[in-house]
Formats: C-alpha cells, structure tokens, sequence
C-alpha cells in the first residue's frame, strides 16, 4: 500500500489530493477544524493550499509520493551489505556505530548517491501534481522551474525566454551531476 502512491499518475495523485485538501469537502481542513477545535488552537485550522502552507503542502505530497522509492532502494542497498565483513568487525571487537561508519555506511553511500541524482532530477521536472493543484499558486508561491517555463512559453507567448531557461536549466543539472559524480568517485578512491 506504501508503494501506491509512487505508481500513481502524478496529475492523479494531485487530483485526489486537490480533494483531500478542499475547503468545502477535503478530509485534511475537516482535520484540521477538529484538531484546532479539541486543543484550543484556532491558528492550527489553516487551508493546505493557502499562500503561507502551500510550498509545505507540496513537499509533504513529494514527499509521500517518493519516500517507498528511497526506503526500498536504501533498503536493498542494507541488506546487500557483506555479513562477512560485519561478523569480522564484530570478532574484532568493533562496536555497533563502528560497523555502521565503516562498513555499512561506504556500502550504502553509491546507492544514496544515485537516489539524491534521481530525486534531484525529479526535483526540477516536477509539473503534474503542481499544476492541478495550484496551477502556480496565489502571487506564484507554489511556481516550480517546470511551471515557469510552461507559463512562459504558452501563457506569456515568450518562447525564447522558455527555450532559454530550458537550456540553462539543463546546463545546471549536468553540471551539478558532474560535480556529484565525482565527489562519488573520489568517495571510491579513498
């Protein structure tokens, strides 16, 4: 059941969440009202969508939407780990945080690495559940990269202004990538 978010379409996922978080009808402001009301705290009583919680609404949905990724890929890295070399450390002597600095952690760190790269991607391609939600936000408050070159090139009729950015931004995603790979290589190395 954790794994249902990630295999559901983005724009559906923002659609159900559009509804979750409905003033009128949503469960989360029901929620909300409820809790505001049993602790006696009224500035707790807030719309997810509002202009100050919004940007904390959207991380929150990437965050349920992609964390089974990472758990089960981090996991597997875990588990993948030599037992040999942790029942070596343990004969020795070393202790629980020493096995996990020393062995587990350098076994974990290039499946981490590849996790961050794939959540960074993800990070500027983000569109879908944004923009059924929001569409931007109130005074762009919720205006990713994606969203902004969207507006740009069909809204604003700029599309020079949209190509450019485009191109920029993928000059600073290979770049940042080149930098993490061989922060990873070096990482190697040692």
């Amino acid at each position: 059941i954790l794994m249902l978010h990630m295999m559901l379409s983005p724009a559906l996922l923002g659609q159900m969440y559009r509804l979750m978080f409905d003033d009128f009808a949503g469960s989360i402001p029901a929620m909300l009202e409820i809790l505001a009301t049993t602790l006696d705290a009224p500035g707790i009583a807030v719309n997810p969508l509002d202009i100050q919680w919004v940007f904390t609404s959207l991380c929150l949905i990437e965050i349920l939407q992609w964390m089974p990724f990472v758990i089960l890929l981090a996991y597997t890295a875990y588990i993948a780990t030599p037992k040999d070399q942790i029942e070596a450390a343990q004969v020795a002597g070393a202790s629980r945080w020493d096995i996990f600095k020393d062995i587990e952690f350098p076994h974990l760190t290039p499946t981490l690495m590849v996790l961050l790269l794939i959540r960074f991607i993800d990070g500027f391609r983000i569109f879908d559940h944004v923009w059924v939600l929001t569409q931007g936000g109130q005074g762009n408050s919720a205006t990713s990269v994606s969203i902004y070159l969207y507006k740009a090139f069909f809204r604003s009729e700029a599309p020079g202004v949209a190509i450019a950015g485009g191109i920029v931004l993928v000059g600073v995603v290979l770049v940042l990538m080149t930098l993490g790979l061989q922060l990873q290589q070096r990482s190697k190395a040692q």
